[in-house]
């Protein structure tokens, strides 16, 4: 798999492909520093068409990765406020 294409390529993906490759990496455990920075950024100017379960799994792998993102965490702990009714157990 060519990460780097990935990475570039990443702006190109909707919100449930970011959140989906995030999760497919955080579970493989596989850590590619420029995938995940390019995931960050393409992620967080559209965290308000991601759903309740994308926020908290992209949350949940970049924490998975040992990854401390403080924008991105910043801004889903933010757009996750006004959605708290949406999250469940």
């Amino acid at each position: 798999m060519d990460l780097a294409r990935v990475a570039v390529e990443a702006g190109r993906f909707d919100a449930r492909g970011l959140s989906n490759i995030a999760w497919a990496f955080a579970i493989l455990e596989c850590f590619d520093e420029p995938l995940m920075t390019a995931l960050a950024l393409s992620s967080r100017p559209r965290l308000h068409l991601f759903s309740a379960q994308g926020l908290s799994t992209t949350a949940w792998s970049f924490s998975k990765l040992s990854i401390v993102d403080d924008p991105l965490l910043d801004s889903i702990a933010a757009r996750s406020m006004p959605t708290m009714d949406s999250f469940h157990a």
